[in-house]
């Protein structure tokens, strides 16, 4: 159950990585683009690690210590550059 809990958050931040970046397209704030360049790290980490993983893989204490940390500050971040994108379109 905890896995697939961890693959829905790396779809999840893969999908409001493309969608920031869409945002940072259309307004031009640099907030959205680092918002998106940082969703989009945990999916390109995990891409490596799954892909050089050698020995014992299945015990990693960056998913204990790491993921919890990763998911509030992603989640503070992109309530912050929606909102800050949200204000910025309502002042034009």
């Amino acid at each position: 159950m905890l896995i697939l809990v961890y693959y829905l958050f790396l779809l999840v931040c893969a999908a409001m990585g493309v969608f920031f970046f869409a945002l940072y397209i259309h307004s031009r704030q640099t907030l959205q683009a680092l918002s998106a360049v940082l969703l989009l790290l945990p999916v390109v980490y995990e891409a490596w690690v799954l892909e050089n993983c050698v020995g014992e893989c299945n015990i990693r204490v960056d998913l204990v210590v790491l993921f919890p940390v990763e998911l509030l500050l992603l989640s503070a971040l992109s309530c912050y550059a929606w909102r800050r994108f949200k204000n910025a379109a309502s002042s034009k």
